[in-house]
């Protein structure tokens, strides 16, 4: 990676942690929530994410009696550190 700053500002960390979380959004859909979008300040923040984990199959509206809540939150370094 580069270790020049783009010309908005970003540096290659957010670049990456932006990439990584448009992935989860993604893979987990509406069990995936970017945390830092309930913040009222809005600063740059590291990633800290709360993902909703099922067993495979059961997220289709089928009963599940079993779900794991994850919350991750990232070093501003991430995912170097």
């Amino acid at each position: 990676m580069s270790s020049q700053h783009p010309a908005d500002g970003t540096d290659d960390h957010t670049v990456q942690q932006e990439n990584e979380l448009e992935a989860l959004a993604s893979i987990f859909g509406d069990d995936f929530q970017d945390l830092r979008s309930k913040d009222p300040w809005k600063v740059k923040r590291p990633p800290q994410v709360h993902l909703c984990l099922r067993p495979n199959g059961l997220n289709n509206g089928q009963e599940c009696y079993v779900t794991v809540d994850l919350q991750v939150q990232c070093p501003p370094t991430y995912p170097d550190a």
